[in-house]
């Protein structure tokens, strides 16, 4: 978990679209973004649920690319934040 000074200075100046990210395994690219994907989750499956009120899905389209060297390496953890 990040820690709380650091995640605000990210939420205040968050790293542009289609920008990569990396670690010593990953490289992440976020591609797109789309707010209030409510309609386009809910045609997707019709056990979707609605969003809880006042809140909205968002889609994510990103690209991760391994650039580790372990065989086994993990999936990178994304974390985001809706508060």
């Amino acid at each position: 978990m990040l820690r709380t000074p650091h995640r605000e200075r990210l939420r205040r100046t968050p790293h542009p679209l289609r920008t990569e990210i990396s670690s010593k395994e990953w490289k992440v690219v976020i591609n797109s973004v789309t707010f209030n994907a409510n309609d386009a989750v809910a045609s997707a499956n019709q056990f979707n649920e609605p969003p809880a009120e006042g809140k909205e899905y968002v889609l994510i389209n990103y690209t991760a690319t391994y650039i580790g060297n372990d065989p086994a390496g993990e999936t990178p953890a994304l974390c985001w934040s809706t508060s």
